[in-house]
């Protein structure tokens, strides 16, 4: 992953372990690469939050075995909401259209939510 600008952007190649349909990425799999990704872009504002809403809308079957270009970005704060929206193209350009796209809203929480306790805090 690199930061480009506002975005944080994932360059990758889904294999046959992420397929579901025959040639295809499971739906499942590409949900969770967006909430990974988007919540990876959280971090350049700094803000520290939970998903509460992510929404994929799948345009086309996410082909395995071919290069990906997932990018993500947040788009909006307000209050403790938290928008980020999400695009999943072809990195060669041989397809001009996003395979899905997907937006999703945060909770922000105090950073302290994000620290795990040590042995020592259990007490």
């Amino acid at each position: 992953m690199t930061r480009e600008g506002d975005d944080v952007v994932a360059l990758l190649t889904l294999q046959s372990a992420h397929e579901g349909a025959p040639g295809a990425a499971h739906g499942g799999v590409v949900a969770a690469l967006f909430d990974d990704l988007m919540g990876i872009s959280l971090g350049i504002p700094q803000i520290a939050a939970f998903t509460g809403e992510l929404r994929v809308r799948y345009a086309a079957a996410t082909p395995i075995g071919r290069p990906l270009v997932c990018r993500a970005r947040v788009t909006n704060v307000e209050g403790r909401k938290v928008s980020v929206s999400a695009e999943l193209t072809d990195a060669e350009g041989s397809r001009t259209e996003p395979y899905a796209t997907a937006t999703s809203t945060y909770i922000s929480v105090d950073r302290g939510a994000f620290i795990r306790p040590t042995s020592n805090d259990r007490g």
